[in-house]
């Protein structure tokens, strides 16, 4: 009785072009194995920080909550659509937040917005705006006792959805 497995006899039959080639034991072990380096090789070793300098956000990700924003207002304004977020909507009871606590990336397109407040990051991400926007052109309002993100539309065309499906 042959003592080789169905893969092991695949393997030496087919050779490189075996269903099961990927599966065969290497000869080399690691010691034997080639090493390549040089400029532009990445050769393994610790995980080096590609942004020493870090986010404006106050503090690490890391060490903070995430909690989406999904409670929201909007409303369309002629040139602008304007988007509402109360503090009491999404649990902020205490803190004072300031434009350098919050991060807002405008795209076309897109809009993604956090804050860091009382040990937790915010976060409202709308990946598929109705419409275009002119970027350069939005803003974002911190008053008393809500947000208030600014879109000013590339056209003026009535938006019936804030995001499309």
């Amino acid at each position: 009785m042959d003592s080789k497995s169905a893969l092991q006899d695949n393997i030496e039959a087919k050779g490189q072009y075996a269903y099961y080639y990927a599966h065969a034991k290497r000869p080399e072990t690691e010691g034997e194995a080639n090493h390549i380096g040089g400029h532009g090789i990445v050769t393994g070793g610790a995980p080096i920080k590609l942004n020493p300098s870090g986010s404006s956000l106050k503090a690490s990700s890391s060490d903070l909550k995430a909690i989406n924003i999904t409670k929201y207002t909007w409303i369309d304004a002629d040139e602008k659509v304007k988007i509402y977020i109360k503090y009491s909507e999404i649990g902020i009871e205490d803190g004072v937040l300031t434009k350098e606590d919050t991060d807002i990336d405008f795209q076309v397109r897109a809009l993604r917005f956090k804050f860091v407040l009382n040990d937790n990051i915010y976060c409202l991400n709308i990946k598929t705006l109705h419409e275009t926007i002119v970027p350069e052109n939005c803003k974002v309002d911190i008053r008393n006792n809500k947000i208030v993100i600014v879109l000013h539309k590339e056209d003026d065309s009535t938006w019936r959805e804030l995001s499309k499906k």
